[in-house]
């Protein structure tokens, strides 16, 4: 077994925290006993626990992910650490150039990033995979809870992904797969080992942080949406020192995460916005959140 920590300063040595026990022991997992189930909180370090597993495996890692925003987002995070990355969704032209490149052996990424829908649907994207299929060292399933119709963010594609892997390398041979999550029920997670041959054994949660003790849920009922507002902004200058995170249903329009944060700063608050109309670079660009301010 690898020396996680030392070689974690060594992999990504612009990165200036350690690697959790719990982000260890899914690294160790996957590399000592294949495919696993990794469920873990947003915000918990998946992506780190992805990019240190490819790292271990070397070869190129295949990502699936639902969102074109958190394909740019980590596409962004990784060159940034000095790896390549080929990105493909619905906005990548489906013959590009760089796809060729990848088939013949002139571009080999470290990781490689695909939609679903583009991954079951991409004939020449298949073919490609199959070209290169023995580079291909480790597919990470981001989200996985979609692959389940018994869930909120069911995602039909996500189950041909099992199908994928069979064109490619055969029912028997699949390379290690490592399935991500932030929530999941007991029949999701019952599709997702049927779909991914993960063994029990190998699912592996992380208890502690998803269980908070420390978080308290308070439910307030209004009349209308200018009596809700006014008790937000009471709540709000109420704790002008304390950091505070909104979440919101809508990104613009009058009360939009933008409208909201721009009312904010009016009323002498330091505030940013965040929201998935924004590109890689305009969040990275988000000073607010990492400055401490």
């Amino acid at each position: 077994m690898p020396n996680l920590d030392n070689d974690f300063k060594k992999f990504f040595p612009k990165l200036k925290f350690t690697l959790k026990d719990f982000q260890k022991k899914v690294i160790e997992n996957v590399i000592s006993n294949g495919n696993t189930l990794c469920v873990m909180p947003t915000g918990g370090g998946k992506s780190v626990v992805y990019w240190m597993t490819a790292a271990e495996l070397r070869g190129i890692t295949l990502v699936i992910s639902p969102l074109i925003a958190l394909i740019d987002e980590q596409t962004a995070k990784l060159e940034e650490q000095g790896y390549e990355v080929l990105a493909l969704h619905s906005k990548t032209p489906k013959k590009s150039r760089k796809l060729f490149d990848f088939a013949n052996g002139t571009l080999n990424p470290h990781f490689i990033f695909v939609s679903p829908e583009r991954l079951a649907t991409d004939g020449f994207f298949e073919a490609c995979v199959r070209h290169r299929k023995s580079d291909i060292k480790l597919l990470v399933i981001d989200e996985v809870h979609c692959v389940s119709q018994w869930g909120d963010n069911f995602r039909p594609f996500y189950k041909r992904i099992p199908d994928f892997l069979n064109q490619v390398y055969g029912h028997d041979n699949w390379i290690k797969i490592l399935a991500l999550t932030a929530t999941i029920n007991k029949k999701e997670t019952e599709d997702i080992c049927s779909a991914f041959q993960i063994v029990k054994s190998n699912i592996i949660i992380d208890q502690e942080q998803l269980m908070r003790s420390d978080i308290q849920l308070h439910v307030l009922k209004f009349d209308n949406e200018d009596e809700k507002e006014e008790k937000f902004w009471e709540i709000v200058q109420c704790h002008p020192e304390e950091k505070l995170l909104v979440y919101n249903y809508q990104k613009k329009f009058n009360r939009g995460v933008e409208n909201l944060c721009k009312k904010a700063i009016e009323l002498g608050l330091k505030a940013e916005y965040f929201h998935g109309d924004m590109s890689a670079n305009e969040r990275a660009d988000d000073k607010c959140f990492w400055n401490g301010n």
